[in-house]
């Protein structure tokens, strides 16, 4: 590339590295030999890649404006544009549109072109401009920006789809499967915070009387760890999990235990994160008396009932009920969790220190028209597929084994086709596709603390970022040594002991008040807004308007900073935040009028005392799981001491010693009243 442009590099550059660092260093190192920079008429530079023009080589600027009219057009909320060609199709969209701009680049060598060739690009440091060139950036871009509601549309540079269709096409089919991610399971998370709130609170004494997994963070540096998820291509792999036993440390998913003791496998720690009453994916399989379970904090109580080896709870980051129960606890130390129970399980792993972790069982597809491994606790489940692009899911036959009372309609479910383990087009369903995509950022996470994830499936759906590898190969390569996961597991329960109740005690106290304080200022602050807009529309001076606004956004911090200084409310104030987050989102980057303004702190303030109403019941149900296990463990101190004093006694009657004494004693009675 002929270029003598290397301070708008630089200067560009360096506006790129703020909004993505990786993405600025790959494109700084990048070759630049299939590229060239050459002058148009109108005298603006553009480039051309590999014969083909990045834009126009008469007036790029006219015809970036044409296409951004075109975009601007559609009204969209977001705009995902695959290509970043010269940037001035971008440029002008920004200039001429609202709407967030989520920008798509795989190409650094192009990329580097482009940002030589320009002059300063300002908009590269927009606030509503975010960068990507990887898929995982993309998906993780979507994931942050997108709320069901929105308007999202994508812009694909013709020059891009020319060059790389292939590219293209991955990208567009990531940014569909990241929308119907967060439409499925995003929507059903915010919907249900409130009832996992209520579940963790009810928890709480169980929690404490049970040690944080936290216990076991490092405890199996660079351990060899098999992964064991419920998926269809699981059957395949247990004869050789069996051979490899003792050299490898075996995390499964609640739903695969009944896979693996079909087999005679007990693994080493079993992990559930299950809300809802199924417990029996664990009793119905055999005793759990020899059982390391894992639980999140929001499990159904069910699980704490059950007799197990050892009982750890793990908290991820995401948990701010659960967070907050730790913090109180003095148990700080989480994992970072995931969309799934099995991206929980990876989690645990990493933090374990384990490496590699082998994944099996992940299918996340219906490989051989199947849903589940046999013997797993959704093994009954079946499924058809229809020829308008829907599968039917048929639980029904489980929920009758079960005796369940319960009936379930069969569920229709869009068909999706991704690739497949071994490179071929596999069926799967919008939610597993998220799943999948979720999987690129998961392993970052992992790779960077040193634990590596292999996809050792051997079925199902290819999961791209990570390495691919046969079983046998991974356990050959890997499991040499003999690891006695079980003694160290059972060691560090059996030396923990747990902590009082004082210190909750103190925190409701604290909260309590906090919460009342907080549904002062939510009152204050909605009667200030409601001031406020029957006063706006009748005065010109702009004086009165700073002054009424100022004093909403007095309260405004005062209420926000009482939000942060409890972390759970989140949890309570989310389902409002929600249902209008998509109209906040839709007019963030417009330059809001005091009428907005005023409408915007209504809303949190209403919400806010929403809030404090479900904070109170989340309250109470905590207060009432302390005060019950306070009484259990009193009543449990009080009959040990009864049984330690019978027990005593009956020890002092039946010893020569106590017989002695008691003798001469009867006899010095007898004898005094005669002296």
């Amino acid at each position: 590339m002929v270029s003598n442009k290397r301070d708008n590099l630089q200067k560009n550059l360096l506006r790129l590295r703020r909004k993505n660092s990786a993405m600025a260093k790959r494109v700084e190192d990048a070759s630049s030999e299939d590229c060239k920079i050459v002058e148009g008429r109108s005298g603006d530079a553009t480039v051309i890649y590999k014969g083909i023009q990045l834009g126009s080589s008469y007036d790029p600027r006219r015809e970036g404006a044409t296409i951004a009219a075109e975009i601007v057009d559609s009204e969209a909320d977001i705009v995902i544009a695959i290509g970043f060609g010269l940037g001035h199709h971008l440029e002008a969209l920004r200039a001429n549109s609202p709407a967030r701009l989520i920008v798509y680049e795989p190409s650094a060598e192009r990329m580097k072109a482009a940002l030589t060739a320009r002059q300063s690009l300002t908009f590269l440091s927009d606030k509503f401009v975010d960068f990507a060139d990887t898929l995982a950036q993309l998906f993780s871009l979507v994931d942050a920006r997108y709320i069901t509601g929105l308007k999202l549309q994508v812009y694909v540079h013709p020059p891009t789809m020319k060059l790389t269709p292939l590219e293209v096409h991955e990208a567009v089919a990531i940014v569909s499967r990241a929308k119907d991610f967060i439409d499925i399971t995003i929507g059903t998370r915010v919907r249900e915070l409130e009832t996992w709130g209520k579940i963790t609170m009810c928890n709480v004494g169980p929690i404490s009387k049970n040690p944080s997994f936290r216990e076991l963070f490092g405890r199996f540096k660079d351990v060899p760890t098999v992964v064991v998820s419920a998926g269809p291509s699981l059957d395949k792999q247990l004869p050789k999990l069996i051979e490899y036993r003792d050299r490898v440390l075996i995390v499964c998913i609640g739903q695969a235990l009944g896979s693996l003791r079909s087999v005679g496998i007990e693994p080493d720690l079993v992990h559930v994160l299950e809300s809802k009453r199924v417990e029996d994916q664990l009793s119905r399989v055999g005793s759990s008396d020899t059982t390391n379970l894992v639980l999140t904090n929001d499990v159904t109580g069910g699980f704490f009932d059950l007799p197990v080896r050892s009982r750890f709870i793990a908290t991820p980051a995401a948990d701010k009920v659960g967070r907050w129960i730790a913090g109180v606890l003095d148990r700080k130390g989480w994992t970072f969790g995931g969309s799934t129970v099995a991206h929980g399980a990876v989690s645990l792993a990493a933090a374990l220190g384990a490496n590699p972790i082998m994944l099996i069982g992940q299918d996340l597809a219906y490989t051989d028209g199947r849903h589940y491994a046999k013997g797993s606790a959704y093994d009954q489940v079946t499924i058809k597929f229809g020829d308008d692009g829907y599968s039917t899911i048929d639980s029904s036959s489980r929920m009758e084994m079960l005796k369940s009372t319960k009936s379930r309609e069969p569920k229709r479910i869009r068909v999706l086709y991704v690739d497949g383990w071994y490179g071929e087009k596999v069926a799967t369903s919008p939610s597993y596709a998220g799943f999948i995509d979720s999987y690129r950022g998961l392993a970052q996470i992992c790779g960077d603390r040193g634990s590596e994830v292999l996809n050792c499936t051997e079925g199902g759906a290819r999961i791209h970022g990570l390495p691919h590898l046969p079983f046998s190969e991974a356990l050959e390569q890997h499991a040499s040594e003999v690891v006695d996961a079980h003694r160290i597991i059972t060691d560090v329960y059996d030396q923990w002991t747990p902590s009082n109740f004082d210190k909750f005690l103190q925190e409701i106290a604290r909260v309590q008040k906090l919460l009342n304080k907080l549904d002062r200022n939510g009152r204050k602050g909605e009667e200030r807004c409601e001031a406020a807009a029957r006063e706006l529309p009748r005065t010109n001076s702009p004086q009165r308007q700073i002054d009424l606004l100022r004093r909403i956004g007095h309260m405004e911090k005062e209420v926000r900073a009482l939000l942060l200084s409890i972390p759970w409310i989140d949890s309570v104030v989310q389902p409002e935040i929600a249902s209008s987050l998509a109209e906040v989102r839709r007019s963030e980057n417009h330059h809001a009028t005091p009428m907005q303004a005023v409408s915007e702190a209504q809303f949190l303030f209403e919400a806010t005392q929403h809030g404090v109403v479900r904070a109170r019941e989340l309250l109470r149900l905590c207060s009432e799981s302390v005060e019950s296990s306070m009484a259990k463990e009193a009543a449990e101190e009080a009959a040990s001491s009864g049984t330690q004093s019978a027990d005593r006694r009956v020890r002092n009657s039946s010893s020569p010693k106590a017989h002695s004494n008691a003798s001469a004693g009867s006899a010095g009675a007898q004898q005094g009243p005669a002296g």
